[in-house]
């Protein structure tokens, strides 16, 4: 049983576009620009010319600058510091069966009732305003690099929304042909291309992958966990 609600289609009643908590109103990053998407990314050669990109990246945002606002009520938040390569690591529980995970973001620019929620693990409100991205850790420029984790309550829980939200489901892999065209639009040979995306593969200990979801160790807890972009259901 899902916490606090009593079946599944209980559950995706919030996701109805008419309410609140839908993820089509709800308010994250208004206007934002979706800088580097999930999935194989090519954008950052200097990096890995054929990487693997478990989140999204969302640098500005022509309404709100680089704001980021509390999507739903959090039930519990954590700031995580010095966090590997990503700097810092802020965490949103929700009671949905997923978390959130923003990373780059620095303490000094949470807003101070957002500190208070987090020193005193308390509630935070939906829509209320977070802080600003930040460029901490290994990144090029203020951005939000953001994940949606499954928090094992229900694993499968965020792909059933998005299976009603768009009527399919997005547990697909690449195919051999798509693959074959990210390394030709990274410039590499085939031969060259098919290693260097099988060793981010093996390193980043994925065993499926596509353009929504992919399951993996968790770097927080080690065990392996779904992951989902969060690209489809904040908008961008």
């Amino acid at each position: 049983m899902l916490s606090g609600f009593n079946s599944l289609e209980e559950l995706l009643e919030i996701y109805d576009p008419s309410r609140d908590l839908s993820f089509n109103n709800v308010k994250f990053r208004p206007g934002a620009k979706r800088t580097t998407p999930f999935g194989i990314d090519i954008t950052t050669p200097q990096y890995t010319p054929l990487r693997i990109h478990d989140s999204i990246d969302s640098a500005w945002s022509t309404t709100t600058g680089y704001d980021i606002y509390n999507p739903f009520t959090c039930i519990g938040t954590e700031f995580l510091d010095d966090y590997i390569s990503f700097g810092s690591m802020l965490i949103l529980h929700t009671s949905y069966g997923f978390s959130i995970r923003i990373a780059h973001m620095n303490y000094e620019e949470l807003t101070d009732k957002f500190k208070e929620a987090l020193d005193k693990n308390k509630p935070f409100k939906a829509k209320a305003l977070i802080g600003k991205c930040g460029n901490k850790g290994l990144s090029f420029g203020k951005h939000a690099h953001v994940t949606v984790v499954s928090d094992g309550i229900k694993e499968t829980v965020l792909n059933d929304i998005l299976k009603e939200k768009y009527g399919k489901s997005y547990n697909k892999s690449y195919t051999t042909k798509q693959i074959n065209v990210f390394i030709a639009e990274a410039g590499l040979s085939n031969e060259e291309g098919w290693k260097l995306y099988n060793k981010e593969v093996e390193k980043r200990n994925i065993y499926s992958i596509n353009n929504l979801v992919l399951y993996r160790k968790d770097y927080l807890t080690g065990e392996d966990k779904y992951f989902y972009s969060s690209m489809a259901l904040f908008g961008m």
